[in-house]
């Protein structure tokens, strides 16, 4: 079975490397990443320490159709791995969409495959070096269809329990997605503002204050979207998320210490684009301001 990652930073390489010894897998990356995996392996520390052997190119250019195709790029570049993607989707291939943010439910993207999984992660990853990741616990997936169909998600659930992950196939993915991007939007943000891990949230009440709000406003938004109920997430969720990954570094602040863009317009900007009203969304429309100035400042 031949599988290929697009987009092999943390979480993509922790998949593929899982998934190397069972499957053909290719992970599609940056120059300096492939040229580590193909000298020395890809090196994972923590869970599942050990060095794994996946093939690693910088282009889909030669690959062949694959059985299977899983894209985790960051939000920003979905659009262009979508098409870099298409080359390699036949009318058998499983395509597996691995993303934060809401931007993954955008119509476009929808128009892009005719059954596409989209998996919501839970997935302690951490990118150390080119070909060194780090696993801190083993994590587990949703999956599910836009369109409601089961088959291909359970084809994906199946692929990626081979790794080891627990996952979990859902009727209703897009509550998924909106429920994980409402816990990101009131943790992320928070923890790039203050340089500090996730657990940093709960030792100052205005730390708690500040995420607990932008996690309402989040929430507010989508009862009135119609794709939550307030039964169906609380704030609650957040503290058990901040407290089960206590000393991980959020992606969002892990990319302003590496000086990357973030994922904030995909997640806090995209709650304020959806919102009925501005006048719901003012503080995460602040929070936005301020971490995007942190993105240029030096």
């Amino acid at each position: 079975m031949k599988v290929a990652i697009i987009g092999a930073g943390a979480v993509g390489s922790v998949i593929g490397g899982l998934l190397s010894g069972d499957y053909l897998v290719t992970l599609v990356g940056r120059k300096e990443h492939v040229h580590e995996v193909t000298k020395n392996g890809l090196i994972i520390e923590g869970e599942n320490a050990g060095t794994y052997w996946p093939v690693a190119t910088t282009s889909t250019k030669k690959l062949p159709v694959q059985d299977a195709v899983i894209i985790t790029v960051k939000a920003y570049d979905l659009e262009q791995a979508v098409k870099d993607s298409l080359r390699l989707i036949g009318p058998s291939t499983t395509v597996v969409i691995v993303q934060n943010g809401l931007w993954v439910l955008k119509g476009p993207l929808r128009a892009s495959f005719a059954r596409p999984v989209i998996a919501v992660a839970s997935l302690g990853a951490t990118l150390l070096g080119p070909g060194r990741v780090r696993l801190t616990g083993k994590g587990w997936f949703e999956v599910g269809s836009l369109e409601g169909r089961l088959s291909r998600a359970t084809l994906a659930a199946q692929l990626l329990r081979s790794a080891g992950f627990e996952v979990k196939v859902t009727d209703d993915i897009v509550a998924s997605v909106w429920r994980k991007a409402l816990i990101n939007a009131a943790i992320n943000p928070v923890t790039a503002l203050l340089m500090e891990p996730n657990g940093s949230i709960l030792e100052n009440p205005d730390h708690l204050a500040l995420s607990k709000a932008l996690f309402n406003e989040g929430l507010d938004v989508a009862v009135c979207l119609n794709v939550l109920t307030k039964k169906m997430v609380s704030f609650e969720d957040v503290i058990d998320v901040i407290r089960s990954t206590a000393r991980n570094r959020s992606s969002m602040l892990q990319d302003l210490e590496n000086k990357r863009r973030t994922e904030i317009d995909a997640i806090n900007g995209a709650i304020c684009d959806l919102a009925p009203r501005p006048e719901m969304v003012r503080i995460n429309s602040r929070m936005v301001k301020i971490v995007k100035a942190l993105e240029t400042w030096e």
